[in-house]
Order: C-alpha cells, then structure tokens, then sequence
C-alpha cells in the first residue's frame, strides 16, 4: 500500500488530486493539509515527496530536486501519468525528461537521489 499525504494550498486543487489518488486501490490517501511549509517540517526522511505542476525544464525542477524531492509530475501530465509517476517513485525509480535529467545531471553530479533517468511518458 502507498500511503500519501496531499499538500496544496489550493483547496480545489489539493481535493482533486486526493479523490484522484485515492480511487487508486494500492493507494491510501492518509491525509491532506494547505500549508506545505508546516507539514514538510514534520514529515520523516523516508518519505518521498512528488512535487506537482513542474515546468519540464532543468530550471524549474532543479530547486526541488537541490530540496530533495524524490522526483515530480510536469505540468502537462495527466492523472493517469501522475498516478504512474507516484508508483514508480514509491518504487524507487526517478523519472524525468531526458532534458531535466541532463540538467541535472550537470548541476547535481553527486546526488545519488536527482532526478534521474526514467522518463515520462
């Protein structure tokens, strides 16, 4: 079972990925909450966080990844292509863009954990 936390402070936004994960049935959505800097405080090393939304270049998920986001859902992928996403990282995979994980790779050469090369759809 994957258990995930929804984090958005878009209500409308944060609901609809909720329902959408949780109609998953090796998902379990345990909770969802608006304010990511008070939850992400208290969340344990091993959990992986997906961020959402990412423009799929370099620049864009590069922040997250130096944050150490396990990996992320560009902005023009569907639920389906989210919910592949979730398992694959849950799984211990990395996807990414060839074009981000190239980026990567040259601004993160020692991080074992950078987005790194499956890609997306």
């Amino acid at each position: 079972m994957i258990r995930i936390l929804v984090v958005s402070d878009v209500r409308f936004h944060r609901e609809s990925v909720q329902r959408s994960l949780a109609a998953q049935e090796d998902f379990q959505v345990v909770d969802s909450a608006a304010d990511e800097h008070v939850t992400l405080t208290v969340i344990a090393p091993s959990v992986r966080v997906v961020a959402l939304g990412l423009s799929d270049t370099g620049r864009s998920v590069l922040p997250w990844a130096e944050a150490g986001v396990a990996g992320y859902v560009g902005q023009d992928c569907s639920l389906t292509e989210m919910v592949a996403v979730v398992r694959t990282i849950a799984e211990g995979g990395c996807p990414c863009t060839p074009d981000v994980s190239a980026a990567l790779s040259t601004a993160l050469p020692s991080c074992p954990t950078a987005l790194c090369g499956l890609p997306l759809g």
